[in-house]
């Protein structure tokens, strides 16, 4: 129960060296880290961050993904040092000055769903509604898009105890648990992207977490690489055709009315 999770957690943070691997445990099963207190306490470990060697300076650059997510935590030099660390690992795809990285991690969505609901997978294709609903919710670890803090604390722990790449999990997990909304929508790009862009605040998170875990070990980031490639092929082949589309029928147009 809870008492005996926090004394395996204050027990694990007494060990010398630090039992990770157990923080690392506690905080990506039920319940997370339980405390705020322990948050603090914790989530620097995860980090690998030396207390007592504290950057007065952050050295990143300020991007807007570090901005929304200092918000979220508390402020001074810890926050910093925290964010700094998640810059270089967990975050570091978004901080690049372009798109093409953010992307690279959207374009693991549709495999994952592909492999486990070939039927959503093809209804979200044939509406076109691409992955760009899921955007926010990854540069701001869900952050901007929860209705309670306390479940973006709860992500968090998970976040930290786990690979980089398991917040595209748990947004296909989120998208699964929709899938009778999803597919009770008309096919339609704009219909499916304003239903799935907003997250209901009613969300079993400990259930999703737990199916996110299950994901990643069944299909890992390794086994879906090539798809997620091919995935970035596709949508700039749509991209081209929609383009070639639209142009001819602008041309069409213009010849008819001349």
């Amino acid at each position: 129960g809870r008492k005996h999770k926090l004394t395996v957690i204050h027990q694990a943070l007494i060990r010398d060296p630090v039992d990770i691997e157990t923080l690392r445990t506690a905080a990506a099963s039920k319940g997370g880290l339980l405390t705020d207190e322990l948050r603090r306490k914790v989530w620097p470990k995860l980090l690998n961050i030396n207390v007592y060697d504290l950057p007065h300076k952050p050295d990143l650059s300020w991007k807007k993904t570090l901005l929304d997510i200092q918000t979220d935590m508390k402020r001074g030099r810890m926050a910093i040092a925290m964010l700094d660390t998640l810059s270089n690992f967990h975050l570091r795809d978004f901080m690049d000055p372009t798109m093409d990285s953010t992307k690279h991690i959207l374009n693991y969505l549709m495999p994952i769903l592909e492999q486990v609901d070939a039927e959503l997978h093809d209804f979200m294709i044939r509406a076109e509604v691409g992955t760009i609903f899921a955007l926010s919710w990854l540069i701001t670890w869900y952050g901007h898009v929860l209705s309670e803090f306390k479940h973006t604390l709860r992500l968090y722990d998970f976040f930290l105890a786990s690979h980089p790449l398991m917040p595209i999990y748990l947004a296909a997990t989120i998208v699964l648990h929709r899938e009778k909304e999803v597919k009770q929508t008309e096919c339609d790009m704009a219909m499916v992207h304003h239903l799935l862009s907003r997250i209901p605040p009613d969300l079993p998170y400990e259930l999703l977490i737990g199916q996110a875990q299950e994901l990643f070990e069944q299909y890992p980031p390794s086994l879906l690489a090539k798809r997620a490639a091919l995935q970035s092929h596709k949508r700039k082949n749509r991209t081209t055709s929609t383009f070639i589309r639209t142009n001819t029928t602008q041309n069409s147009k213009a010849v008819l009315k001349s």
